[in-house]
């Protein structure tokens, strides 16, 4: 309960008053306790799907926060390490849009693309063709 009150001050800002919290969180552990093992969940994004948003308003405030931190900083890292091999010397003028497309292609490398819907949709936003013979 410790380590609760200390998250609760730390985050107090987006939270209601401390004893409410403290409260809430008391309610949310008792409530968690009561579900089948197999309805529990062991990961943030699905004790949020548990959390109802009335009843356990700052636990799902909290829930929500934790979702969002990162865990370690390999992602960051890694996306800085992605953009120094994209944007070099040579391709200084790249714009964002650009740029940021290249750098999730990259990161993103496993993900398969459906190059002929990608052509479609650049066809349908850039119609290049020139009407020779009207």
């Amino acid at each position: 309960m410790d380590c609760a009150v200390a998250v609760f001050r730390q985050y107090g800002d987006y939270l209601a008053c401390l004893d409410a919290c403290r409260a809430e969180f008391e309610r949310w552990q008792h409530w968690c306790s009561r579900l089948e093992p197999e309805q529990r969940s062991n990961s943030v994004s699905g004790a949020l799907e548990l959390c109802d948003a009335t009843l356990f308003q700052n636990m799902r405030t909290m829930l929500k926060i934790f979702a969002t931190l990162p865990v370690t900083t390999c992602t960051a890292e890694r996306s800085f390490s992605v953009l120094r091999l994209i944007k070099t010397h040579l391709r200084s003028t790249m714009g964002n849009d650009r740029l940021n497309g290249l750098a999730l292609l990259s990161i993103h490398k496993n993900v398969k693309l459906n190059y002929d819907s990608v052509m479609m949709e650049y066809t349908r936003k850039y119609n290049t063709r020139v009407r020779l013979i009207e």
